[in-house]
């Protein structure tokens, strides 16, 4: 998470780490208690065109933000709306609006959604799956044992791709890598024909895709996925450096790197630009 100021000044400025810990403790506080939740989301909730009218006049506006969150055990998902103690036209010195502490003042229940798959998950389902016995035992028939270099890649199904023997859990769906030495690129080498599938609440392997029958077990194709240069073999090409020079300064009008800040075209047969560093 960026850092961001210790106390917002314009209604429209995210939500500072202060303030995305207030949601939290307030959703917690009233609603998600107990470890088995979990944030998919915490963002600002934009004021309308009146409220920053109203800002701009000098009033002080309130601050809102919207939560998502599901509850691991069952599966269901909830949006909060929480209100923030907000600020005035001055900025955080001036006299607040809002609550003095934070509040849950809209909690909705998502049937039958699932949140945006999140970090954490995507970290858990790998360090799962490379420790899972048969995931190692897919990849010996391929010859890789050493899984300190195999990378598995999770993604969320769909809500209408999701196997009818899986519908209403949290599923995923992984692709697997293999780097060819500690500092490779992890996406070098595709490791064709084994997919796990996965229930992520319960970080659970549910069925194994392994079509090695299918694909052959002749290993990895012989490509080169590198980019650092001395994992490549050959140094990289010279690029002779490029020397712009402008004695009289940069133009203003009348050129096709100009058009005064409008868009149109500079020349016949020329495609639109727009620079507006320039003044008209």
């Amino acid at each position: 998470m960026a850092e961001t100021a210790a106390e917002p000044a314009h209604p429209l400025d995210p939500l500072t780490a202060r303030e995305i810990s207030q949601v939290a403790a307030a959703v917690r506080r009233d609603h998600a208690t107990g470890p088995q939740w979990r944030f998919a989301v915490i963002e600002l909730t934009e004021p309308g065109k009146d409220e920053l009218a109203a800002f701009a006049a000098g009033q002080p506006v309130p601050r809102s933000a919207m939560a998502v969150c599901w509850h691991r055990a069952d599966g269901h998902a909830y949006r909060a709306r929480v209100a923030l103690p907000g600020i005035g036209a001055g900025g955080p010195a001036a006299p607040a609006a809002g609550p003095a502490v934070a509040e849950v003042t809209v909690w909705e229940h998502l049937p039958s959604q699932q949140p945006n798959l999140t970090s954490d998950e995507w970290h858990e389902c790998d360090e799962m799956l490379r420790a899972h016995p048969r995931l190692r035992a897919g990849l010996a028939r391929r010859g890789i044992t050493d899984t300190s270099r195999v990378l598995t890649d999770v993604w969320a199904y769909g809500a209408d791709l999701v196997p009818p023997a899986y519908r209403g859990r949290r599923v995923g769906w992984a692709d697997v890598w293999y780097r060819a030495s500690p500092d490779g690129n992890p996406y070098a080498h595709h490791v064709t024909g084994l997919h796990p599938v996965v229930d992520l609440n319960r970080m659970e392997l549910l069925d194994l895709e392994d079509s090695a029958a299918a694909d052959g077990l002749d290993g990895l194709p012989a490509v080169t996925g590198e980019y650092l240069p001395w994992l490549l073999g050959t140094p990289l090409r010279e690029v002779k450096p490029l020397h712009v020079s402008q004695p009289a300064g940069r133009p203003t009008s009348g050129t096709a790197a100009c058009c005064a800040g409008r868009t149109g075209s500079c020349g016949s047969g020329s495609r639109p630009v727009r620079d507006w560093s320039c003044t008209p």
